[in-house]
């Protein structure tokens, strides 16, 4: 796994290194299994119970070979449990908002189209699907990204998230 450090290593001037380097990242999280999870949660999220639909039905023939029911009919009902339960749980930890000691910091951390109590239940909602989620400080809001958009990068000596790279 690329860590941070292994960044550093990268004269800031070698344009093809870099990129080479990103596209390590990138290929090396996508093959890593949180971010197989996070696709799963997701699609869990989204109605679609991977565990059912990726079932087959299979017969056996006389002489023992496996094949695949196209016979029977294939009723596959799903819930939307895990996106009802998720969001419950969100609402219930992030409902009421943040409660701020200093009255404008709320105008610091927040646009118009960027609430701050938004992007926060979005970061909630986003680590309870996906396993993991990541705020970014942009100028004058917060951005959430999640694992199947943002590769992270772990500094070797204390495991910090030093950096990391968005893709889409």
């Amino acid at each position: 796994m690329l860590t941070y450090q292994d960044l550093l290593k990268i004269p800031e001037d070698d344009a093809n290194a870099r990129m080479n380097f990103v596209r390590n990242v990138i290929s090396q999280h996508k093959s890593s299994d949180a971010y197989k999870m996070a696709i799963i949660g997701r699609q869990y999220n989204a109605k679609r119970n991977t565990s059912i639909m990726d079932y087959q039905k299979k017969l056996r023939k006389l002489d023992g070979r496996e094949v695949v029911d196209r016979w029977s009919p294939n009723h596959k009902t799903t819930r939307n449990f895990f996106a009802y339960f998720t969001t419950q749980q969100n609402q219930y930890l992030l409902g009421n908002g943040v409660t701020w000691t200093e009255d404008d910091t709320e105008d610091k951390l927040s646009t118009k189209k960027y609430k701050f109590d938004t992007q926060l239940q979005k970061a909630g909602k986003t680590a309870l699907v996906e396993g993991t989620a990541f705020g970014f400080y942009n100028l004058d809001h917060v951005e959430v990204f999640g694992l199947r958009e943002y590769a992270p990068l772990y500094d070797e000596e204390n495991g910090a998230l030093r950096a990391g790279v968005r893709f889409w």
